[in-house]
């Protein structure tokens, strides 16, 4: 089996801005903040290591919202590196005020398109990566938007070490199928069977005020099989 995925092409967007921005005092403070923990990403290929001041396994979090996962990894796990990759400005600021409050040393975001991002990533250079409760895009017309393709899972097949974690949640039960069907025609991954502890997010806590059911996987990258070909 190889690990060579192919690279994307420009993907459809699987996000959309919102109109609320900053004022001109929270864009200064914004700004003071990026300098310690905001980085960005190349657009060649990079080393993502070199974004921390710490050598340390890299767990990549990808929409982290409110933050509510992001901030307690890099509390618990303080001899790992957290990398969150997030697109909406306000929600940035918030996480990134409390990174400083926190003083989180071990925390780096990034600002952009995962699906552009990631493929700027080498092979083999993250733990983990983390996708909670992304946009489901419950219309059938939009659902083209959906982060979590085939595509999107080939490349973070990519950017796993052997063995590395990629855990996945969502409330949609559609969007639950569609990965599980996309799971299942890739024959690297093997659906491990404890979750993590981990805080509710506020996406999580909205879905199940609706009556939503919370589809949750851990699945493990399984190594290179080396004795063939």
């Amino acid at each position: 089996m190889t690990r060579v995925a192919a690279k994307l092409r420009r993907p459809i967007r699987s996000f959309v801005h919102r109109a609320r921005g900053l004022t001109k005092a929270r864009e200064k403070e914004f700004s003071a903040l990026w300098e310690r923990y905001g980085r960005t990403v190349p657009e060649q290929e990079f080393q993502p290591e070199t974004l921390f001041d710490q050598p340390g396994p890299i767990t990549l979090e990808i929409g982290f919202g409110h933050g509510e996962v992001l901030l307690n990894e890099a509390q618990v796990c303080t001899q790992h590196n957290i990398l969150g990759i997030e697109v909406y400005r306000p929600v940035l600021f918030s996480v990134l005020r409390k990174a400083n409050q926190l003083e989180l040393n071990n925390l780096r975001v990034v600002s952009g398109d995962a699906a552009l991002l990631l493929p700027r990533f080498p092979d083999d250079c993250l733990q983990q990566i983390r996708i909670l409760f992304p946009d489901p895009w419950p219309k059938r017309r939009h659902q083209k938007r959906r982060l979590l393709q085939d595509s999107f899972l080939a490349e973070c097949a990519r950017c796993l070490v052997p063995g590395g974690l990629l855990h996945l949640a969502t409330d949609w039960s559609d969007y639950a199928k569609q990965i599980e069907q996309a799971v299942g025609k890739a024959a690297c991954w093997h659906i491990g069977s404890d979750l993590p502890d981990r805080p509710e997010t506020h996406f999580e806590q909205r879905g199940r005020r609706l009556g939503h059911e919370v589809w949750e996987r851990v699945l493990e990258l399984k190594p290179l099989d080396t004795s063939q070909g």
